[in-house]
């Protein structure tokens, strides 16, 4: 639903200071390309696999996240996965664990996903309610609950876990978070980095947007100050009317052989009836709107919503985003099927929800699916706006 001035919570801060310890082994050279069209901290691909990974710079609840998505083998054996949560995991980049940078090197931890550092006790030691009992099978709606429930109260305690760890480790994690350490506290030679897939990796001329989703990207503990601030970056865009905004793209004109690159800032000064308009300049080559590629994200974007969103209750997923790639120069020749990269990204701000929809992302993605389908219909107007905005703020690549 839409966002109204008096949505602001008044609870007190939850200070997050994530550190998880790693042991090294062999360095690896890091490198400085950034591959980003939005977001904070730089991400950096690594040179020693060909540019398959990643570094992202660490968060407590992206960790957590994909720690509990995505298992280490010893612990999937006998486990009963959700089927929301296995369907997600197809709908986010593959995340290979944790690394830590120390002296300008970088190592990799020497075991899966850090494991032994996240210890789990049995729920019952955890909380006073005990976890219920497993129902027998043949009643599979009450075995998927069970499931469920069980899912997301791992997933608060790997949190909750990562956090205490923060008070009793001092490592420099990233840009983001180290902003809540004093500088007494911070060691600048060793710094942590989550593992991800490069999703860019495929393409040779990668075009790129990212959309930030839904209404309010905020976790409910947030300050006052912090919720007051995210409310009115989402009045002052498209957030609160549309339920997303578009957060930073970079695209590619066939016809002059070159990169174009639109930022957050001027993403964020769109008015909502700009929105189909910069949509489809995304996806111009130039020369006409790549109709087939938008068509396949349309598809992409309607399964991820049908699979996942429309009917999860696991997570709640505050700042979260959707990011669309594919090859520029590939996507322009007609007579081959498009590949396209639809994920969700961003899951720094992620909570269980223990039976809750998440209203804010179900209505972003319901807004954004219908931006496109727009775009589709459109497809042959806003010839004025594209070639306007298309190389105002171009950029070789």
């Amino acid at each position: 639903m839409p966002l109204k001035e008096t949505d602001v919570p008044v609870v007190p801060v939850v200070p997050v200071v994530p550190v998880v310890p790693v042991a090294s082994v062999t360095p690896v050279t890091p490198v400085a390309q950034v591959l980003q069209v939005a977001g904070h901290g730089a991400i950096r691909a690594e040179p020693a696999d060909n540019g398959t990974t990643l570094l992202k710079p660490y968060s407590v609840g992206e960790f957590a996240f994909y720690r509990c998505l995505f298992k280490g083998s010893e612990e999937t054996q006998g486990a009963h996965i959700p089927p929301h949560i296995q369907e997600l995991q197809s709908f986010v980049p593959s995340f290979f664990g944790l690394r830590e940078e120390v002296e300008a090197s970088v190592f990799q931890a020497n075991t899966p996903l850090c494991a032994e550092h996240l210890q789990e006790p049995e729920l019952e030691s955890q909380s006073p309610t005990h976890a219920p009992k497993r129902p027998k099978v043949g009643d599979s709606a009450l075995v998927e609950r069970s499931d469920e429930i069980q899912w997301m109260r791992r997933f608060e305690r790997i949190r909750r876990q990562l956090q205490e760890l923060a008070s009793a480790e001092q490592v420099d994690f990233g840009e983001d978070d180290s902003k809540h350490k004093t500088s007494e506290q911070a060691r600048p030679s060793s710094r942590l980095y989550l593992c991800m897939e490069n999703l860019m990796l495929p393409f040779e001329r990668p075009c790129a947007l990212d959309i930030k989703l839904g209404t309010q990207q905020y976790e409910p503990t947030s300050s006052v100050a912090k919720s007051s601030k995210h409310l009115q970056k989402a009045m002052r865009t498209t957030s609160a009317s549309l339920g997303f905004r578009l957060s930073g793209m970079a695209g590619y004109d066939t016809h002059l052989q070159r990169s174009f690159v639109r930022r957050k800032n001027a993403h964020r000064s769109l008015e909502q009836s700009e929105i189909v308009a910069e949509l489809l300049l995304f996806f111009h080559d130039g020369t006409q709107v790549r109709v087939n590629v938008l068509a396949a994200v349309v598809d992409a974007v309607s399964r991820i919503y049908d699979r996942f969103v429309r009917d999860q209750a696991l997570l709640l997923i505050y700042s979260g985003s959707l990011l669309i790639a594919f090859d520029g120069e590939e996507a322009s020749k007609h007579d081959t099927a498009p590949s396209v990269t639809v994920r969700l990204i961003d899951f720094v701000h992620s909570l269980p929800s223990f039976g809750q929809r998440d209203q804010s992302l179900m209505f972003g993605m319901e807004g954004l699916l219908k931006a496109l389908r727009d775009a589709l219909v459109q497809a042959d107007d806003h010839h004025e706006y594209i070639a306007r905005t298309m190389h105002e703020n171009d950029a070789e690549v």
